[in-house]
């Protein structure tokens, strides 16, 4: 699971100029898996609440990228 995860995170490096340096320990993995859950489903929403600097918005743009979809 962390090894896909990585892959995906250094695609999105090689084609954004604003690269994310994230490590991708198991509660994060499990988070990035949880926001893919609710992308995939119709009408899928969710509020990410944590403190500032704890990787929500980060998680969220990765989320986005595995699921092929556009983050605005």
């Amino acid at each position: 699971m962390i090894v896909r995860i990585t892959e995906f995170l250094e695609d999105f490096n090689s084609g954004s100029k604003h690269q994310m340096k994230l490590v991708m320990f198991l509660d994060a993995c499990d988070h990035v898996n949880r926001i893919c859950r609710i992308l995939r489903q119709p009408k899928g929403n969710a509020l990410l609440l944590g403190v500032g600097g704890s990787g929500r918005q980060s998680l969220t743009k990765l989320s986005t990228f595995m699921s092929n979809y556009l983050l605005f």
